[in-house]
């Protein structure tokens, strides 16, 4: 049994903040721990460097901003040493811890939530260099090692992780983002999102694991692995717990070149599974929850370790152990556990078998004999069926399950991913009957698989037989097909595109996506309406020749629409004409809400500067009071001073009301751009977004509204 053997435990003397590691070679040699602690300080943790006093050196980095992200790495293409990124509130800051000096200090209007460090062929450069990767409101950027914004992309939410991998083993590596929109996007190097896949929480980290494979962690503690193929991903196992990931990554135990999942949890476990099972091969605890799991030479004894770091300031590593053998009360143990589980098996077995013959005679004789159990068996050519039901009236579809007989409906239990809270639900009827409706109100529009448990029985009786099936959740289902002759407004607003393939192909689409069974009268005309059973809202699918409108309020509902036909169609270029007029007119607000934020906020720095130096001013004269034994003129100071830090605190609060909404505008924006994005497919996507980006940076509010509109610049 291959296991991880602690190599060395220590503690750095302060606490370690979640999420706050991270390891690298600062002065070119040595491996040293940088850490976030409290009080917003960063820590560097030195055990190769000794001060004059043989004490282990450990070095502080004042940030006086709230702490978001750490990381490390090689920056400079030409560098022998690695750089310490700090993420804070609004700021990126690129350190040289070795020559106590900054590299750059970017400031970052959409907030820092996510760091990575690694190589990125970006558009038009003839090799892969060295990228930071910001994550943050709805938008990650990157930076070289000047600093120069070298890419720039949209995403859904708050980018909560960031990892930089060759996923898809083309020797160049792609960016798997995970936000608090619940989705993992997979993001080309020119920025093209090449997949999305939504999960059922927010994603709170991501790791390589081998080849083609990653692991991905979210906040409701589950833990799985992908396996990446043919521009989609597959998951290949996933385990849930009631305690948070603190800490996700790989490495090879057992030295078969095959690297398995090491996971820190905040009850202070640590498990290493294998990455094609989830089969848990190791497990420890530490006193205090795990703050984050990193990999490093240590000791440069020349063997990667597995790096635990806990909350309460405990580092502990450990390297793979030789091969060994277990011990007798070990081997004991099993061996009871195994003959437990096979005896438990065995009775239920047993007592089956006993109630099929009790059945088989019952139905020879016509009667039970006393003290024999109930009647199980079903007649044979039973079976249940699904369908889905419109229930207009509680704005929600029902999963309607039937039997084909006498025999009644006991119970169901469906498993799905974000369709319900803890991913399964469980509905017992009051009254026996044949058939059951289960009400299901998906949150968002979301295509799922819907695994089924059901119980069916006879009349009367305690014992069921268990039926399992799938059934398949259309994306749309939440929009019922409305009648031709229907009296319903047509949207103002609209996306129309030419579609290469027939209208059939669009048939068979809405087919798919929707609760329907669509079939056009002419071979190039499709009209179909819907209304939305959230906000009652209509949308309207017309199809004429090669032209495709859409027409609905919701923007961002065009985009899915356009994305889900595309994916189902295998369609990789489509241009887009959209025309919003009311999202637009809302967007125009939010643009003149964010130039107002900005001025206001140049005006407080504006004013706090000049306070600040007041402050300095009176700090002198009352150090020079001091010296005089002017002892009225000292208090008359305090008083000033006192008077001034509390209008500088007055000042800080309107700041952070200020940038709050700065913020929550600017998400808007960026949100904005990835809906005018989804309008879109393949090049003409990714030319959305720089064209947006571009706009921006030249404030120029008219060609943005004009690429969103047309695709393009003017």
């Amino acid at each position: 049994m291959a296991m991880l053997q602690p190599s060395f435990k220590v503690s750095v003397g302060h606490p370690i903040l979640p999420g706050m590691a991270t390891i690298g070679k600062f002065d070119g040699k040595h491996p040293a721990l940088a850490c976030g602690t409290a009080g917003n300080r960063v820590f560097v943790y030195s055990p190769h460097q000794r001060s004059d006093s043989s004490q282990v050196e450990v070095r502080f980095l004042n940030i006086n901003r709230e702490l978001k992200a750490l990381e490390s790495g090689k920056l400079n293409p030409d560098g022998k040493s690695d750089v310490l990124l700090v993420g804070s509130t609004t700021n990126v800051l690129a350190y040289d811890v070795e020559d106590n000096k900054d590299i750059y200090f970017k400031e970052i209007p959409d907030g820092v939530s996510s760091l990575c460090i690694g190589n990125v062929k970006v558009e038009g450069a003839t090799a892969a260099t060295p990228l930071c990767m910001v994550g943050g409101n709805c938008s990650i950027q990157g930076f070289d090692h000047e600093g120069e914004e070298q890419f720039w992309t949209v995403a859904g939410d708050n980018v909560g992780a960031l990892l930089l991998c060759d996923v898809n083993e083309d020797k160049k590596n792609v960016l798997i983002a995970g936000s608090d929109d619940f989705e993992i996007r997979v993001v080309s190097h020119t920025g093209e999102v090449e997949l999305e896949n939504t999960q059922t929480d927010k994603v709170s980290g991501l790791t390589h694991t081998n080849g083609n494979r990653f692991a991905y962690a979210l906040v409701n503690g589950t833990v799985g692995v992908y396996e990446y193929n043919a521009g989609n991903i597959t998951r290949k196992w996933r385990v849930k717990s009631k305690h948070k990931v603190s800490g996700i990554n790989a490495f090879d135990i057992n030295g078969d070149s095959v690297k398995e999942l090491v996971i820190g949890w905040s009850n202070g476990r640590i498990e290493v599974r294998s990455d094609l099972s989830g089969e848990v091969l190791f497990k420890d605890n530490l006193e205090t929850p795990i703050a984050s799991i990193l990999l490093s030479d240590f000791r440069l004894d020349g063997r990667q370790q597995v790096i635990v770091c806990s909350t309460g300031g405990e580092v502990r590593g450990y390297v793979p152990n030789a091969v060994v053998n277990k011990s007798d009360e070990a081997m004991a143990e099993e061996e009871e556990q195994t003959i437990a589980a096979l005896n438990q098996a065995k009775q239920e077995l047993q007592y089956e078998l006993k109630n099929y013959e009790d059945n088989m005679r019952h139905m020879r004789t016509g009667q039970m004999k006393q003290g024999e159990g109930q009647l199980m068996m079903l007649p044979i050519d039973t079976a249940i069926s699904c369908q889905w039901e419109v229930d207009e009236e509680n704005k929600c579809v029902n999963l309607a399950i039937n039997t084909n007989n006498t025999t009644v409906v006991r119970g169901v239990v469906i498993h799905a991913d974000q369709l319900f809270e803890g991913e399964s639900l469980f509905t017992c009827p009051k009254q026996q009957l044949s058939d059951l409706k289960v009400p299901i109100c998906p949150p968002k529009d979301a295509a799922s698989d819907l695994f089924l448990k059901v119980f069916v029985g006879l009349r009367n009786s305690d014992l069921f037989n268990l039926f399992e099936q799938n059934y398949k959740m259309p994306k749309f289902s939440m929009y019922v097909p409305l009648k031709r002759d229907a009296d319903v407004a047509k949207p103002a607003s609209n996306v129309t595109f030419r579609f290469p393939d027939k209208a059939a192909m669009v048939c068979e689409w809405l087919n798919s996506s929707f609760n329907i069974n669509y079939d056009s009268k002419t071979k190039d005309e499709v009209f179909v309406s819907f209304r939305s059973l959230r906000d009652g809202l209509p949308l309207f699918v017309e199809v004429n020749g090669v032209k495709v409108t859409i027409s609905t309020d919701n923007m961002e509902l065009a985009g899915d629409l356009v994305q889900d036909l595309a994916e189902f169609t295998s369609v990789q270029q489509l241009p887009s004409v959209a025309h919003f007029p009311d999202a637009m007119n809302e967007f125009r607000e939010v643009l003149q809400a964010v130039d107002d934020y900005n001025q206001t906020r140049l005006a407080l720095a504006a004013g706090v500067a000049d306070v600040s130096n007041q402050v300095k001013e009176l700090v002198v004269r009352a150090e020079d009071s001091r010296i005089l034994g002017d002892l009225k003129l000292l208090k008359r100071t305090y008083t000033k001073l006192w008077d001034l830090n509390r209008e500088l605190l007055a000042e800080h609060a309107k700041r952070t009301i200020n940038q709050e909404a700065l913020l929550a505008a600017l998400k808007k924006v960026n949100q904005m751009i990835q809906k005018a994005a989804r309008l879109r497919v393949g090049p003409e996507k990714t030319a959305v977004i720089s064209a947006c980006r571009e706009a921006i940076k030249n404030n120029n509010t008219e060609v943005l509204f004009t690429v969103i509109a047309t695709g393009k610049a003017p």
